[in-house]
């Protein structure tokens, strides 16, 4: 009742109904049914046991098999192809294992009293029934063989796992980033609005605003929290009205974005406030995208006038006419470069 109550408020909740809207929320609902069903039969199975019935392992193998080829089935029209091969694997494993217990253990054997378990099983009609004074060289291949088998039963479920983490981690990744914006928002409700170009951006948690160190070029500055050894700032600068009048004509303000500079042209721009000795080998210029905006990251290195090696990252980014800069810069190693993707 409950899957299928579940199932129709799915697919009532769904505005497109075509196959892939409609695919997820069946597999949903075959799944659960085919997992009910595997614990009814394992119930049957466990009953059969309790009763000495000796057609417990006839059962169980036949049920297994059509069970493995239903599931294979399944995964067929309802998951990735690539993982198919991978499940087929492990349903086959799977009996072997559960097999080889069946009727290798001396304990079965003892316990069912008798070999009409084996004889009129699916598989091992022609089996020997194990014996308890078995040889320690039989005892040692059947424990080999079954540790061979457990151990490519785990790896193939581990190459399974990875196969769908590796699928869901984008939505998982955004879903957390989404998660960490709000949150983020929530505590430290700290907001800042370039009132030059409207453009507003959450500071993440763990940086402060340093007031003496703002200035016409860098109206927003901040700190580490943490660490004294990092500083962030944001500035904004409008290209457009650094255009000549007469170069102006024809060119509209939207014309002036990411596209419109080479990556040499960035970096000069990028360079050219810092103080002299840039170590010129050093500047590197990559493209990121972080967000929904791609980015031109500009890292460089220089001495500052006590000496001390400074490394600066530059995130830069053009739209509407506006050049958009985040500025990263510390004396060691980058602790927070992560506070600035977050900016």
């Amino acid at each position: 009742i409950s899957i299928a109550f579940s199932t129709f408020l799915g697919i009532a909740k769904l505005e497109n109904h075509s196959w892939e809207s409609l695919k997820p929320i069946i597999g949903y609902a075959v799944t659960e049914v085919y997992y009910i069903v595997c614990i009814v039969l394992s119930c049957i199975v466990a009953v059969k046991i309790e009763k000495r019935n000796p057609s417990f392992l006839d059962f169980w193998q036949k049920t297994n098999v059509a069970l493995s080829l239903i599931a294979i089935i399944i995964h067929l029209i309802f998951s990735d192809l690539i993982t198919v091969p991978i499940y087929a694997c492990l349903y086959v494993l799977q009996i072997l294992i559960w097999n080889l217990y069946f009727t290798k253990s001396v304990r079965v054997s003892v316990y069912m009293g008798s070999d009409e378990y084996l004889r009129g099983s699916f598989f091992n009609k022609k089996s020997p029934l194990p014996k308890t004074d078995r040889a320690k060289s039989e005892k040692t291949k059947i424990i080999l063989l079954a540790v061979i088998l457990i151990i490519v039963y785990e790896a193939l479920v581990g190459v399974n796992f990875y196969l769908q983490i590796k699928k869901v981690a984008p939505q998982l990744k955004s879903a957390l980033e989404s998660s960490q914006s709000v949150n983020t928002a929530k505590k430290e409700n700290s907001t800042y609005t370039d009132e030059k170009t409207g453009a507003t951006f959450i500071i993440p948690k763990g940086l402060e605003e340093n007031k003496e160190l703002e200035n016409e070029n860098f109206p927003l500055v901040m700190e580490s929290a943490h660490t004294n050894f990092e500083c962030f700032g944001y500035s904004s600068h409008d290209m457009y009205e650094d255009i000549a009048a007469a170069d102006k004509q024809g060119l509209k303000r939207s014309d002036i974005n990411n596209e419109t500079f080479t990556r040499k042209q960035i970096e000069d721009f990028a360079t050219q406030d810092t103080p002299d000795g840039v170590d010129a080998s050093s500047v590197k210029t990559t493209v990121e995208r972080i967000g929904n905006y791609e980015y031109y990251v500009v890292s460089f290195e220089y001495n500052n006038q006590q000496g001390d090696r400074v490394k600066c990252t530059n995130y830069v980014h053009y739209y509407n006419g506006y050049e958009y800069i985040f500025h990263y810069e510390t004396y060691r190693s980058q602790f927070s470069i992560k506070s600035v993707k977050e900016l």
